[in-house]
């Protein structure tokens, strides 16, 4: 038996604005099919199920250095039964960022969201679960992995009882398993357990980085060790009275420190003090450094802060400079890379209002 699901996607894509797009790794994501789960269970109730999806933001439409939100998670349901007749039972949406962009790892990525939501009961439908507060991307590389955890309703007495939606149409990656209670530890896609026909139906809901970005961006970077490219981008008012400017880099190592550099003129010195990068800004006076506001990549390989423009640095003194309308100013990040050498990303102008 199958359920189209042609209500739904009407339903759930209507109200989103320009930019906001379905991201699905189903060849056919408008059907389930009927007896195509797995979960581990015993009498009548799941036991502690985690289904995975893991999504390439590139082949999504993304590239690296386009940042966007992530709104909702779309999850077919083939059965959801809750016990005593509740009508509704929880399941845990977990979405993390994965740097290195292989297999499902969470003790190796960002958690980026973790909420409760209820799944009421149903059979052969979709669900839409919309976070309360969406998550903002910073899209350095890297893959999105979600999981819908289904709790130990077995070792919770709770007699739930939750089937994954599914088809057997196809799919441009794999699904994964995590049930501890049935011996799989940690994530494994579904083909390497022997369910080659099991393609799981979860589903983002994203849209496009709604802050207002703002400069121009100039001068190529050179990969760094992760074999991405640090990337910068400036958000807020062009304006210099509204002192609203947040810098932001992305596509950097994990764990590495880095600051930003700022100058009244470009410029370009190849690979600089054995450098693996290009430095993009002229030196003089009006060079200055953020080395007060030293940040830490973390294991998003990314960081920002918010800049005040009555105070950007400089080499002279009194050591600041205030921006006011007709300035044009100059931004770019230096970032340590593993081996103890360094890179820079590539650089940003903004002209002033």
């Amino acid at each position: 038996m199958n359920l189209f699901r042609t209500a739904l996607l009407s339903a759930a894509l209507a109200p989103c604005g320009a930019g906001q797009i379905l991201w699905s790794q189903s060849v056919d994501p408008t059907h389930l099919l009927a007896g195509n789960s797995v979960a581990c269970q015993s009498t009548g109730s799941t036991a502690d199920n985690g289904y995975w999806r893991s999504y390439d933001p590139v082949t999504c439409g993304y590239p690296v250095g386009e940042d966007f939100e992530i709104l909702q998670v779309v999850i077919g349901v083939e059965a959801a039964v809750a016990g005593g007749g509740a009508g509704v039972q929880p399941v845990h949406v977990r979405i993390y960022y994965n740097g290195t962009g292989g297999p499902p790892d969470p003790s190796a990525s960002l958690q980026l969201a973790a909420e409760t939501l209820l799944v009421s009961d149903q059979a052969l439908s979709f669900e839409t679960l919309t976070l309360s507060t969406p998550v903002l991307v910073c899209n350095g590389g890297g893959t999105i992995d979600v999981e819908i955890d289904v709790p130990d309703a077995f070792a919770q007495g709770t007699g739930d009882f939750f089937l994954i939606g599914s088809n057997g149409s196809g799919e441009t990656a794999p699904g994964y398993l995590r049930t501890s209670a049935c011996g799989v530890p940690v994530p494994l896609e579904l083909p390497q357990l022997g369910y080659t026909s099991l393609h799981l139906a979860i589903d983002l809901v994203v849209q496009d980085d709604p802050r207002s970005a703002i400069g121009v961006n100039y001068c190529t970077s050179e990969p760094n060790s992760t074999g991405r490219r640090g990337g910068m981008r400036a958000y807020g008012s062009i304006v210099a009275t509204d002192n609203d400017v947040t810098l932001e880099v992305c596509g950097l190592p994990a764990n590495q420190f880095g600051y930003f550099i700022a100058s009244s003129m470009s410029g370009f010195i190849q690979r600089p003090g054995n450098s693996s990068g290009n430095f993009c800004l002229a030196a003089g006076p009006t060079l200055g450094r953020y080395d007060s506001l030293i940040q830490n990549s973390g294991v998003t390989g990314s960081f920002e802060i918010p800049i005040d423009l009555t105070a950007i640095p400089i080499n002279v003194v009194p050591n600041t400079v205030s921006m006011t309308s007709g300035d044009v100013w100059y931004f770019q990040s230096w970032y340590r890379d593993v081996g103890g050498t360094s890179n820079f990303t590539d650089a940003i102008e903004l002209a002033f209002q």
